[in-house]
């Protein structure tokens, strides 16, 4: 799927998301937060199996030998961290659902729903830090 299809469906998917939310907190519909989300767990879908998929590909070439073993591992450990920082923002989109659901008495501390957020954001933070170093220093490998 080329960028621009992706780019197309990744803001198409937020444009919904954000008219069901809209249209739950106005009070027009009284769905449950985890049908609002469902174009969330969509994109999150569509992600997995995206970095998967270029993972499965990148092994694929480690046996035609067109890349360094140490140029596919570090793929490989980067692929990893997409993923987790996916399922990171999963946890936090099913914990702040089971919170949404019910007000009242929320099951899970708000500390506990923020803590996968805080530690993807800190992550982010650190992979735009490095990366910027790297990129001022002018150590990139590619």
């Amino acid at each position: 799927m080329a960028m621009i299809h992706r780019s197309l469906l990744a803001w198409f998917l937020v444009l919904v998301f954000l008219i069901f939310v809209g249209l739950r907190i106005d009070g027009r519909t009284h769905w449950n937060f985890f049908l609002v989300f469902v174009p969330m767990w969509l994109y999150d879908l569509f992600l997995v199996a995206f970095i998967v998929l270029k993972s499965i590909g990148d092994c694929r070439y480690a046996d035609l030998g067109s890349y360094s073993i140490k140029r596919i591992v570090s793929m490989i450990i980067f692929r990893l961290y997409l993923l987790t920082m996916t399922l990171l923002k999963t946890a936090f989109c099913v914990m702040l659902c089971v919170n949404l659901n019910s007000p009242a008495s929320p099951p899970i501390s708000w500390y506990g729903v923020f803590t996968p957020l805080i530690i993807l954001l800190v992550a982010l933070s650190f992979n735009v830090i490095h990366e910027l170093v790297n990129f001022s220093f002018g150590l990139n490998s590619d």
